[in-house]
């Protein structure tokens, strides 16, 4: 079976999937690797396409969302991670609207979304917002929330995450 993983990585957790997907599916089968810029013809026409994506304001970034309108009858599993992290609810909506950029013709053989680290300013502007809050306003529960959320998403994508998308590869007949 041939496949090809194009993904979109800001911060290398949405690479870091890619590549264990890679991984799972064996180098073999594997049509193309890479950016949604840098596929070509034969990434949209393998067997089994993935498609990935960092979280773009609630839903994939531009080049992921362009991409996917251009399949057209792929089977498609899309995967992504966000910094927004501990809610399967949050991952569902993210990965919803990923769908919805799916032409009909397609075919979704499955979704995998976790959370992922962010980078070290994301936290500082946090702590920035908490500062210049009124200490017992919402907006300092929010910056508080933030913070406490950046440090849960330190160590992700982690060993329970990567076993989910196997169970998920799996679930989809895919491993």
């Amino acid at each position: 079976m041939s496949y090809s993983v194009v993904f979109s990585s800001q911060t290398g957790n949405t690479k870091y999937i890619a590549k264990r997907i890679r991984r799972i599916m064996g180098e073999e089968g594997c049509a193309f690797f890479g950016s949604p810029a840098e596929a070509d013809e034969g990434a949209r026409k393998a067997d089994i396409v993935f498609v990935g994506s960092w979280d773009d304001k609630g839903s994939a970034t531009k080049d992921v969302r362009e991409f996917l309108h251009a399949l057209d009858g792929a089977r498609v599993f899309l995967f992504g991670t966000c910094g927004f992290g501990g809610s399967d609810d949050y991952y569902n909506q993210v990965l919803s609207r990923m769908r919805e950029d799916l032409p009909a013709s397609c075919e979704l053989a499955g979704s995998f979304m976790c959370q992922g680290k962010m980078p070290a300013p994301v936290r500082e502007r946090y702590v920035a917002m908490l500062a210049a809050a009124d200490p017992d306003s919402k907006e300092a529960k929010r910056a508080q929330m933030f913070i406490e959320n950046f440090d849960r998403a330190l160590d992700h994508p982690n060993g329970d995450d990567l076993r989910t998308l196997d169970a998920d590869l799996r679930e989809a007949g895919l491993a």
